[in-house]
């Protein structure tokens, strides 16, 4: 069973096989020497007492001062009475308390033998950090140190808990994106219906199709749109009020050329609705050119273009097979008193609804919206 430990230098978690309980290892990390603490032995033992050092003996009396020798006169006041008795100068050693060594000129007397001095490098100061090792294993009944193991789990605490932060990072991302972002109504109530001409609370046309600003509405003014052509009219604008300040732009697709509401998507306040309520006069013509008008818009860098005609021309579906798929580009289509499946299959490629309204349904909308 392994026993896991805290290294002391760099606190990470190591274990070691407790048969090293009381011992010491290596710390695999920063090769640092931690003790391995032995729970059997958590018990205090109990330290015998010490045997008392007996008490000093009364202290023995004090010497006499030495005679003097033959041919030195005695000093006057002796120092037996005094409290420092003060020994009596000589010419030798051998009366004094301390005996001096003699200077010779070899160490044979002297109390320690200084090593010879020969051309050899400097003699080692410590041990070897293998001889150290050795012996501080053997101070711990251990043949050697062994080197403890890395606990793995602490790796994959550590990178859970970096997933973790990275996740909350980016959820509080997200949050923030959420908090700033327009807010968009998601569930249609049920009484709105299918009306085209009616204002929603969020971005729509034709009642509740979706779109995304800014818009591009291409509306066909050739002669089979006499009948229709207002109709289309009312559901561009209620449309463009719905946008809540989003920008569109509107695009009479005609024959030769086209007729365009600006050269660049405008505002969908009060003055850019006014001018868009302006421009809408039809100017009938033979064959409108659905292709050009379509190319124009993706130009505009538009994100939904609505299209709204009786049938298809011809080029219009190859157009939203290739560059309205490639950009990404959503394609509605509103079919106007007729029911053409080229502007139904259109929109489907492109990811796009379409709705059809025969002539008499658009009139009871407009009548409705005008009641209301």
């Amino acid at each position: 069973m392994a026993i896991k430990i805290r290294c002391v230098d760099c606190k990470k978690k190591i274990s070691i096989d407790e048969a090293f309980a009381g011992g010491v290892c290596r710390c695999p990390y920063c090769t640092a020497i931690v003790y391995v603490p032995d729970d059997s032995a958590t018990k205090k033992r109990k330290r015998r007492p010490e045997t008392p050092k007996p008490r000093p003996e009364s202290p023995a009396p004090r010497p006499k001062a030495p005679k003097p020798a033959a041919g030195i006169p005695a000093l006057a006041d002796s120092n037996e009475d005094t409290a420092v008795d003060l020994p009596v100068v000589t010419t030798s050693n051998e009366d004094t308390a301390l005996d001096l060594p003699v200077v010779t000129g070899s160490n044979e007397d002297t109390a320690i033998d200084l090593p010879a001095v020969t051309d050899a490098p400097s003699a080692r100061v410590s041990e070897t950090r293998d001889e150290a090792d050795k012996a501080l294993a053997a101070a711990h009944g251990q043949a050697n140190i062994p080197t403890a193991a890395p606990v793995k789990l602490q790796g994959i605490v550590s990178i859970v808990l970096a997933v973790l932060l990275v996740g909350m990072i980016g959820g509080i991302v997200y949050l923030a994106i959420e908090m700033t972002r327009p807010k968009v109504v998601v569930d249609i109530p049920k009484d709105y219906g299918h009306t085209a001409v009616t204002v929603r609370d969020f971005p729509a046309v034709a009642g509740t199709i979706k779109v995304a600003a800014p818009v591009v509405y291409c509306i066909d003014t050739s002669k089979p749109m006499r009948d229709v052509f207002e109709a289309a009219g009312n559901i561009v604008i209620a449309s463009a009020k719905s946008l809540k300040g989003g920008k569109f732009n509107i695009i009479l697709v005609g024959e030769d050329d086209d007729k365009i509401l600006s050269p660049q998507p405008i505002a969908s306040d009060k003055a850019g609705v006014a001018k868009a309520q302006a421009f809408l006069a039809l100017d009938l013509c033979g064959l409108a050119d659905q292709t050009r008008a379509l190319k124009t818009a993706l130009d505009m860098k538009a994100k939904t273009v609505v299209l709204l005609a009786r049938d298809s021309a011809m080029g219009a579906k190859a157009l939203a097979e290739g560059a309205f798929k490639e950009k990404s580009v959503t394609l509605h289509t509103i079919v106007l008193d007729s029911s053409d499946k080229g502007l139904v299959e259109m929109a489907k490629i492109t990811g796009g609804e379409s709705k059809s309204y025969t002539l008499s349904e658009l009139e009871t909308q407009l009548q409705r919206a005008d009641e209301k």
